[in-house]
């Protein structure tokens, strides 16, 4: 099973898992870029808004080409109980035909029910099966610290992997 993990992450909460995760499953990585950048309050509340209103946002140097991969990790940052804009791109121009996709996210509300349901919607209308998720709580501007969550990592890599 060839497996890569793509992710978006703004303040790096998204990458530390993501990387941790790709390192367990020894999978290829794909960070999302944005084209123009979010910085201060301006841009915290610009990506509220624009997750609320199910926006997609320009990526810097996309490869939406994931077809030497039979399993798909997706990662994101919850923002306004919704998906953020980079990965609405990345799913809305990806071709997922039969791809396993495993979702991941990182959060302060610890509510993701409802973005997965709303990717894994959209990656099924895309030809893939999302066949699992499961996400991080975070605290409000704080860094996740890696020994914290490694564990939790391999805890779901060993029930997805067992599969």
């Amino acid at each position: 099973m060839k497996s890569l993990v793509v992710y978006y992450s703004w303040t790096g909460n998204t990458e530390i898992v993501a990387k941790e995760l790709a390192n367990q499953l020894k999978a290829d990585i794909r960070s999302l870029k944005e084209q123009k950048e979010r910085k201060d309050a301006a841009g915290f509340m610009r990506a509220g808004f624009e997750a609320m209103t199910g926006a997609k946002s320009k990526l810097k140097d996309t490869d939406y080409d994931i077809e030497g991969y039979d399993t798909v990790f997706l990662g994101t940052p919850i923002w306004a109980w919704r998906t953020t804009p980079a990965i609405n791109t990345f799913v809305k121009n990806t071709d997922f035909q039969n791809k396993k996709v495993y979702l991941f996210a990182t959060n302060a509300s610890g509510k993701a029910a409802k973005p997965f349901k709303s990717i894994a919607k959209r990656v099924k209308k895309n030809g893939g099966t999302v066949t699992g998720n499961f996400s991080i709580q975070t605290v409000f501007n704080k860094e996740l610290e890696l020994d914290v969550v490694k564990p939790k990592i391999k805890e779901w890599v060993t029930g997805i992997t067992r599969k």
